[in-house]
Order: structure tokens, then C-alpha cells, then sequence
């Protein structure tokens, strides 16, 4: 996948990664792990059979957020935009550890 500038994640959007971890008995993958994969679930789907070497989940998120911004831009330039489209972390088992909306990855006002 692409490189992505670095960003700010808001604390609410942190907070709940953290959150949802805690409730999943998931803290301790949030604290260290290694290979991430980012599945997008849109109109077609797209595996990720790659991955990538993060330092923790908490890392691996800020980057499906950068993805998910890119991917949600790309279809906003050909017309559309779902916000239910989405990219699954899984793990190299294939156990899917957090997902990052379209909508969770901006903010959309009127």
C-alpha cells in the first residue's frame, strides 16, 4: 500500500480503539504485535496479502485510517462516497482485530 503522511488521530477516536480492545481481551495485542493486514470491504473487495510490520495495533490503525481516507477520497473524485465501506485489521491467523469505517476516518458536516 501507499505511504501516507503522519496525522494527529483525535483522542475520542484513541480512546475508543482502546476501549474496544479492552472489551475484546484484546490489550495485550494493542501493546505489541507485528504483522497487520488491511482487507477493504467495498464494492469489490480487496485482500490485503501483504501486510505490513507495525509496532502495535494503536500503530496499525492510524494507518487504515490514512488508507481509509485515501480510499474514500478516490471515490469521492468519481462521484460517490459510502461510509459503510471499510478496512479490517486482521492478524496473521486471520482474526479480524479492529475495522475503520469510511466514516470513522472523517469528519462530514453539512
Amino acid at each position: 500500500m501507499a505511504q501516507f503522511p503522519q496525522f494527529q488521530m483525535p483522542r475520542n477516536k484513541l480512546h475508543n480503539l482502546h476501549q474496544d480492545a479492552e472489551r475484546q481481551g484484546l490489550w495485550d495485542i494493542l501493546r505489541s504485535m507485528g504483522r497487520f493486514f488491511f482487507h477493504v470491504i467495498n464494492d469489490i473487495g480487496v485482500p490485503d496479502e501483504e501486510g505490513e510490520d507495525f509496532d502495535n495495533l494503536a500503530a496499525a490503525h492510524l494507518r487504515a485510517i490514512d488508507y481509509a481516507r485515501d480510499l474514500a477520497s478516490a471515490s469521492v473524485r468519481q462521484g460517490r462516497l459510502d461510509l459503510q465501506h471499510r478496512i479490517e485489521i486482521n492478524d496473521a491467523e486471520g482474526k479480524v482485530l479492529a475495522t475503520v469505517t469510511f466514516a470513522d476516518a472523517v469528519d462530514v458536516t453539512s
